[in-house]
C-alpha cells in the first residue's frame, strides 16, 4: 500500500491475512508545496527489471523514481523520458500504458494547460498474457497471473486485458501460471518472453460430485459421480441456499465383480471440492432377469426416501420428437450414449434456451398405473450461474416439468417439478398414475436446463419394494418374506442397523454385503476424458493419473489417513472428510452372498449418505472444509444460532480423525518469504 501526502509517501507491504509492515526508511521525492496537497504519483516498472517503481513529479514537472530492486525500493532517480520536457509542470494525473508496443512502457500524464502527454521509455524485454474467460468471465477480471523464472518472480491481480510485465534480462519464463476466481489453476511452461500467451479458462468439469469406480472383471471403471442430491451451501436464483437431501441409493447393476470373496469399489475426491461421507452400505438383489429392477435416481426440490422399483411391463415409445419437430426416438430407445441435442446452450453454463421433448406413449387402460422411467445425465448448473440470475431477467432456470393434453387438446402443467437424474447416466422415475384428463397419452417435458436423455420408456404396474433403504436401513416390509437379523459390531461399536437378507420363494432376494474395510490415502486424480462441445457427460480413466494436480484442496482438516471403516459403517454424524485427491478403497464380505439361482440375475445398490461441497465462489464457505454438515441441519449454513451435536462421542472423533491439515497439491511460485 503506497500512501501520498503533502509530507510525502509511506509504504506498508503485505505480509498476508491482512497484516501489513510499514517499509524502513523509503527515500524522500519531492514533495508539493506545503500549501497544497501533493500530485499522487503511480507504480510502473520504468526501468524494466519486473519489478514497479514508485514514479511521482516535482513541482517543476521533473520526473523522479525510486527504483525497486528486487523487492526493495532504494534508489532515488530523475527520470528523462521522451516527451517530459513539455509538461512544464507538475501534471494533474499520470498513469502507466502501453499505447504502442509492448515492450515500451508508456506514461500518459495531463498538463497543466489540459493537454495529454506521452512520455516514453526505452524498449525492454516483456511477457504478456491474454485471458478469455470459460466459466469466469470473458477477460479473466480477477484471475492472479504469475511470472516465473528462477529467482525472477511477478505476481500481477487482472483488472483487464491483456496482462503485462517486463522481464529484465530473462528471455524465457519457466512457467507462467494463472489462477482463475473459481481457484482453477493453469500452468504455460518454458514460455519465450517478447511474446504474448493466450490462456482460455479451461472447461473441464471442475464442480461434481465424488466419484465412484467398480471392478469389471478386468479394471476399475467409471461408473457414476454420487451425492449429487446433496450439494453443501449451494445458491439458488433467489438468493437462497438449496437445502441438501444426504440419503440415496445408486444402482451399480451388474458391474461390480467379486474378486476372492471381496466386493471392491473405489470412492474418490477428484473435483475441486469437499466430500462427506457419513454411512456407506451395499445390498446384493437377486431377481428373475425377466424383471429389471432399478433405484429411483432423482434430483428433486421435494426430496423423497431412496426408493427401489421391480419394473412392470416395459414399453417403448410410440413417438418422440423436439420442438423443432425433429424425430428422436432412435436416440431414446436404447441407453447407448447418443442424446437429443438440437437445443441452444445458453453463455450461462448449464441454461439453454426453453425447449421441449413431445413423447407419444401409445394406449394403455387407466388402471395401467404407468411410469416413466428416464436415463441420462445434467451439466449442472452452479452458484455462480445463480448469482448471475439475480441480475439477468432475460434467462431463468427452469427445471423440467411435464405436461399433458387436456381434454380440449391444450398443454397444462401435470408436474411442475419433474426432477432430474441426480447423477451422471443415472435413472430415474416419474409416476403417472392419474395425470392423463384423457385418453391421450402424449406427454411433453420442458426445461430450460442442459438435460441429455439418453433412454426413455414406460413401465406399467411398477412394484415397489416396501421401506428399502428408508432411514438407512434394510427393511423390504412384508413384500419381501422369510427375514433374519444378525446384529453387528467392531471394536465394541454398533455398526449401524441389523443385517437382514430375505429369500421368498418366488421373489426377490435382498443381502446386505458386510462392510469388510474402509482405507482412506492418497491416489491422486484420473485422466478426464472431456467432449469440447460437452454434448456428452466426462468419463475418467482410472489407470491412468495425471502427472500433476490440477487444484489444491480447500484449507481446514480433513480426516486422517488409514481405516475409517467405524466412520462409514453407522450413520452417526462422525464423518470421513475427503480432500481432493483422496481415495477410499471399501471391500464388503460377499462370500456368504447365496448362489444365483438360474435364470435370475443379481444387480448391486449402493446406500450412501453424505454431503459434497464445491469450490465456485459463490458457494457458501468454498474455501474451506468447515464447517462440518449434520444430518439434524435445517440447511447449510446453519441457521442463526444452531449449532451442530456435541456429544463426548462427536468430540472424541474430532480429536481421534479430524487431524489432517488441506495440504497444497500445486507448489507455489513465489520465493521463500514472498507475500505476493
Amino acid at each position: 500500500l503506497i500512501f501520498w501526502s503533502p509530507q510525502g509517501y509511506s509504504i506498508l507491504w503485505g505480509k498476508g491475512n491482512a497484516r501489513f509492515q510499514a517499509a524502513a526508511l523509503p527515500p524522500e521525492l519531492p514533495v508539493a508545496q506545503a500549501d497544497r496537497f501533493a500530485i499522487p504519483g503511480t507504480l510502473a516498472d520504468v526501468d524494466g527489471n519486473g519489478f514497479d517503481d514508485l514514479v511521482a513529479f516535482d513541482d517543476a514537472g521533473r520526473l523522479h523514481a525510486v527504483l525497486n530492486q528486487g523487492g526493495q525500493f532504494r534508489q532515488l532517480v530523475e527520470l528523462k523520458l521522451a516527451g517530459a520536457s513539455g509538461l512544464g509542470a507538475a501534471p494533474g494525473t499520470i498513469t502507466a500504458s502501453s499505447l504502442l508496443t509492448p515492450s515500451r512502457l508508456d506514461l500518459v500524464a495531463s498538463a497543466a494547460d489540459d493537454t495529454l502527454h506521452v512520455l516514453e521509455a526505452p524498449p525492454e524485454r516483456w511477457a504478456q498474457v491474454t485471458l478469455d474467460g470459460y466459466k469466469s468471465n470473458k477477460a479473466g477480471v480477477g484471475c492472479a497471473v504469475e511470472f516465473k523464472s528462477g529467482d525472477f518472480y511477478e505476481k500481477v491481480l487482472a483488472t483487464g486485458n491483456p496482462v503485462r510485465v517486463f522481464t529484465g534480462n530473462v528471455s524465457k519464463l519457466d512457467v507462467i501460471r494463472v489462477t482463475w476466481p473459481n481457484l482453477i489453476v493453469e500452468n504455460s511452461i518454458n514460455v519465450a518472453t517478447n511474446g504474448s500467451t493466450d490462456v482460455r479458462e479451461s472447461e473441464r468439469l471442475a464442480s461434481s460430485c465424488p466419484f465412484l469406480y467398480v471392478w469389471n472383471g478386468r479394471r476399475y471403471v467409471f461408473l457414476s459421480d454420487i451425492m449429487g442430491v446433496a450439494p453443501l451451501g449451494e445458491l439458488a436464483p433467489d438468493g437462497t441456499r438449496v437445502r441438501p437431501n444426504p440419503d440415496q441409493v445408486v444402482r451399480l447393476g451388474d458391474t461390480p465383480h467379486v474378486q476372492r470373496g471381496k466386493l471392491t469399489l473405489q470412492v474418490t475426491s477428484e473435483m475441486r471440492e469437499t466430500d462427506y461421507f457419513d454411512q456407506l452400505r451395499l445390498a446384493a438383489i437377486d431377481h428373475p432377469a425377466s424383471t429389471k429392477v432399478y433405484a429411483n435416481e432423482i434430483y428433486s426440490s421435494t426430496p423423497a426416501p431412496p426408493e427401489i422399483y421391480a419394473l412392470g411391463e416395459e414399453r417403448p415409445l410410440v413417438s418422440a420428437t423436439d420442438d423443432r419437430g425433429r424425430d428422436v426416438l432412435p436416440l431414446l430407445r436404447d441407453a447407448d450414449g447418443r442424446y437429443p441435442t438440437g437445443f441452444r446452450r445458453d453463455r450461462i453454463l448449464g441454461l439453454a434456451d426453453p425447449h421441449t421433448l413431445t413423447l407419444d406413449l401409445g394406449a394403455f387402460p387407466a388402471s395401467a398405473h404407468p411410469a416413466l422411467w428416464l436415463t441420462g445425465w445434467v451439466f449442472w448448473t452452479d452458484s455462480n450461474a445463480s448469482r448471475a440470475l439475480e441480475t439477468n431477467r432475460k434467462l431463468s432456470m427452469v427445471s423440467p416439468s411435464l405436461q399433458v393434453r387436456d381434454k380440449s387438446g391444450r398443454w397444462v402443467t401435470a408436474i411442475a417439478d419433474m426432477g432430474l437424474p441426480s447423477g451422471t447416466n443415472r435413472t430415474f422415475r416419474v409416476d403417472l398414475d392419474g395425470k392423463f384428463p384423457s385418453n391421450d397419452h402424449h406427454v411433453r417435458i420442458v426445461t430450460g436446463l442442459c438435460v441429455y436423455w439418453d433412454r426413455i420408456s414406460l413401465t406399467l404396474g411398477d412394484r415397489r419394494l416396501p421401506d428399502a433403504f428408508e432411514a438407512g436401513q434394510f427393511d423390504v416390509g412384508a413384500a419381501l418374506v422369510a427375514a433374519h437379523a444378525t446384529e453387528r459390531t467392531r471394536n465394541g461399536r454398533p455398526q449401524g442397523p441389523p443385517l437382514r437378507q430375505t429369500d421368498p420363494p418366488s421373489q426377490d432376494r435382498i443381502s446386505e454385503l458386510r462392510i469388510d474395510s474402509a482405507d482412506l490415502h492418497y491416489r491422486g486424480f484420473s485422466q478426464p476424458m472431456v467432449d469440447p462441445h460437452h454434448l456428452r457427460p466426462d468419463n475418467f480413466d482410472y489407470a491412468r493419473k495425471l502427472a500433476d494436480a490440477p487444484w489444491n484442496p480447500f484449507a481446514g482438516r480433513y480426516t486422517r489417513y488409514g481405516a475409517v471403516e467405524d466412520l462409514v459403517a453407522a450413520a452417526d454424524d462422525r464423518l470421513v472428510v475427503m480432500a481432493a485427491g483422496d481415495e477410499m478403497t471399501l471391500t464388503f464380505d460377499a462370500a456368504k452372498l447365496p448362489a444365483l439361482r438360474a435364470g435370475w440375475q443379481r444387480d448391486y445398490f449402493l446406500y450412501a449418505r453424505g454431503y459434497a461441497k464445491d469450490g465456485e465462489p459463490n458457494t457458501a464457505y468454498f474455501r474451506t472444509s468447515d464447517p462440518l454438515p449434520f444430518y439434524g441441519m435445517s440447511n447449510y449454513p446453519y441457521a442463526p444460532g444452531e449449532r451442530g451435536p456435541a456429544t463426548p462421542a462427536l468430540r472424541q472423533y474430532l480429536d481421534e480423525y479430524e487431524t489432517r491439515p488441506g495440504y497444497e497439491l500445486i507448489p507455489s511460485l513465489a520465493p521463500a518469504g514472498d507475500s505476493r
